[in-house]
């Protein structure tokens, strides 16, 4: 990427949280800082938490930049927030969920940079020239943080039973079980972030998902009560938010089926 050499005081890093793959945004965010005369530091796609903690305590930088695009790496990109907070690094972060759930934006301990990525580098100079202290965080409350931990111990045991329950019924058993991580993954991220409703409770976002997993839109109904099934035998209430939820969406596809 070619740039003029830095020009400016101060170091930047940017890096994307675990699990997050699309840098075409922080790429082009770097290739337009590094224009402006900045030392950016550039660490790539999925950069694991520990890695992180390493590469900041080494190269010392003034800002961090991250983003997500999905709810699941925005989940681990509060927890990025959340060690460069103990180390004393700022944080600036932007990524289409945060365009598309600004409540999430609640949540980061970091200045969001803008919905529009060529507005970024005037916020990135105003936090790199001008000490700002950091918006305050909403916490998670703890009825979430519990459901959580409770549907991370019973998460296995709510797959198998779908899987067990669709395969049987001739449903092919790898696509069941990329749809079971895939719903997973999901809650736990919604639940991370404090909300269950960050997922949607439009049937629409659940057609999304298994239409993105090659399940036949006929098998929505289906997996979706199984699901909802497994999740209330196995949950107590400490998963009330997740079956509640779960509940929703069944309800929601037995209103389309009848109209």
């Amino acid at each position: 990427m070619a740039a003029p050499p830095p020009s400016r005081a101060g170091r930047i890093l940017v890096a994307c949280p675990p699990q997050e793959q699309h840098v075409i945004g922080p790429l082009l965010l770097t290739y337009l800082l590094r224009r402006r005369g900045w030392e950016v530091v550039y660490l790539g796609a999925n950069v694991p938490i520990e890695r992180l903690e390493i590469v900041t305590a080494v190269t010392e930088p003034q800002l961090v930049i991250s983003a997500a695009q999905q709810l699941h790496t925005a989940a681990t990109l509060m927890e990025m927030a959340r060690l460069l907070q103990t180390q004393g690094v700022s944080l600036s972060y932007g990524g289409l969920v945060f365009n598309q759930v600004p409540a999430l934006r609640q949540r980061i301990a970091g200045r969001f940079l803008g919905e529009q990525i060529e507005a970024a580098p005037g916020i990135v100079e105003s936090l790199m020239t001008v000490a700002q202290p950091m918006p305050e965080v909403e916490s998670i409350p703890e009825q979430y943080q519990r459901a959580r931990r409770h549907f991370q111990k019973r998460q296995s045991l709510i797959d198998a039973h779908v899987l067990q329950s669709l395969s049987s019924a001739g449903h092919a058993s790898h696509r069941i079980a990329l749809a079971n991580r895939e719903l997973g993954t999901n809650i736990s991220a919604a639940l991370a972030m404090g909300d269950m409703d960050h997922l949607g409770t439009n049937i629409r976002w659940a057609t999304g998902l298994l239409r993105n997993l090659q399940l036949p839109s006929e098998v929505l109904f289906e997996y979706l009560d199984v699901y909802y099934q497994a999740a209330v035998e196995q949950l107590d209430d400490s998963g009330q938010p997740i079956t509640d939820w779960l509940g929703t969406l069944v309800g929601g596809q037995m209103r389309v089926e009848q109209e």
